[in-house]
């Protein structure tokens, strides 16, 4: 009777892809752990990303403020140099009183009509 099982280098194998992504994981970690940025700019970025999607996808470009636990987030909209096909969106992330980071977007105004076309 014979029983399955892994072959040596099976074994190796896997061994070897844990070890890998075990060291990756490690090295990110601590380099998040010592950069200067708090972890609040990481989580940050990803809710402006998300905000910025949500915002283009429904076609609401207004000025707001969104405040989370640990930051606040202000997305402010205008016309780019007052041509009315764009908007600028700009985002400043503040956290504990100081600013993290800024971002700017342009995106075209699909609304938008000239007139005596």
């Amino acid at each position: 009777m014979k029983l399955k099982a892994f072959t040596l280098f099976e074994s190796t194998v896997a061994v070897t892809l844990i070890t890998i992504v075990l060291g990756m994981s490690t090295l990110i970690y601590s380099n998040i752990l010592d950069s200067e940025r708090p972890v609040a700019f990481y989580q940050a970025r990803q809710k402006v990303d998300q905000i910025f999607f949500e915002t283009k996808i429904s076609g609401s470009f207004f000025s707001k403020n969104f405040s989370f636990e640990a930051y606040d987030v202000e997305q402010k909209v205008d016309f780019y140099k007052g041509n009315k096909r764009l908007y600028q969106v700009d985002y400043k992330v503040v956290s504990a009183g100081k600013e993290l980071w800024k971002e700017s977007h342009l995106v075209a105004n699909t609304q938008y009509e000239e007139k005596g076309n």
